[in-house]
């Protein structure tokens, strides 16, 4: 009996010693389960209209496994540097929920509401000859479209690769995101913004959705800095809201205008300008 508890204590012991060992793969470097490729910095805008209603709270927006955005409303913003591997996904998910898919969804088990790779969202010319995979120090912007218990099929996702080559002059350099969804139940979706009276460009909400290669991004353009009065005009060239933003000489912001306060939502989503410093 003595020396079967001493053969016992042996195999325990040899079973720590084991597990306190490291895995050797012969050059001294961590083993990676999933290696990351690089680092990119992702700014990610929510255009969901009346997400409240979808029965959860807001939208999480996930990066591969990461949870990125928690309960987002319509036009809130996160920037991130985000580690990549190979091959990143962007699923946009009923707050609260698991992100759970089905392909014949059963009652409401299926919370997924959009989901795409970087090779869907960019065009095949990107980052060639790895075009579904994003640039390391590269930046991007990610925009999430849809109606919530609007029961409107517009759930659609469109990324951009930023340009952030600086201004000149000292200016600040600009464009402006239509993130405001209640224009569609009026008109086209268009919205078009000026700064003291120089037209800035127009964005579609909810962008290629359409299958037109429409954007929801502005062209990017340089303007003085300062304390800008940006007014908001509809389809029909209609005023639609005036509101202020900050930039600075020498910055470069994307300019975000989000709100619905043409139906009856589940939560208010007044008007108004979120800005990203990029």
């Amino acid at each position: 009996m003595k020396r079967f508890n001493k053969y016992n204590l042996s195999i325990v012991a040899i079973v720590f010693l084991l597990a306190g060992c490291s895995i050797d793969d012969g050059d001294d470097r961590v083993v990676q389960v999933t290696p990351k490729l690089g680092t990119a910095t992702l700014n990610l805008i929510m255009a969901v209209t009346d997400a409240d209603g979808l029965g959860g709270d807001g939208i999480d927006l996930y990066v591969d496994e990461t949870k990125a955005g928690s309960n987002m409303q319509s036009g809130d913003v996160i920037s991130m540097q985000y580690e990549f591997p190979q091959g990143t996904i962007f699923r946009s998910v009923i707050g609260g929920d698991a992100p759970v898919y089905l392909t014949n969804p059963i009652g409401d088990y299926e919370s997924i509401l959009q989901w795409f790779t970087v090779a869907e969202l960019m065009p095949e010319d990107h980052n060639a000859p790895l075009q579904g995979q994003l640039k390391n120090g590269g930046s991007y912007t990610l925009y999430s479209s849809g109606f919530g218990d609007l029961n409107h099929d517009f759930e659609w996702m469109f990324m951009v690769e930023d340009d952030l080559t600086a201004p000149s002059g000292g200016n600040a350099k600009v464009r402006f995101v239509n993130a405001g969804g209640g224009e569609c139940w009026d008109n086209t979706c268009e919205l078009s913004f000026q700064v003291g009276g120089t037209d800035m460009g127009f964005g579609i909400w909810g962008g290629d959705v359409f299958g037109a290669g429409l954007s929801s991004f502005t062209d990017w353009s340089e303007i003085a800095p300062g304390s800008l009065s940006v007014d908001v005009f509809d389809g029909n060239g209609d005023p639609y809201f005036t509101g202020t933003v900050n930039v600075t000489g020498g910055g470069i912001h994307t300019i975000v205008f989000s709100g619905n306060e043409t139906n009856n939502l589940s939560t208010p989503e007044p008007y108004r300008f979120t800005k990203i410093d990029h």
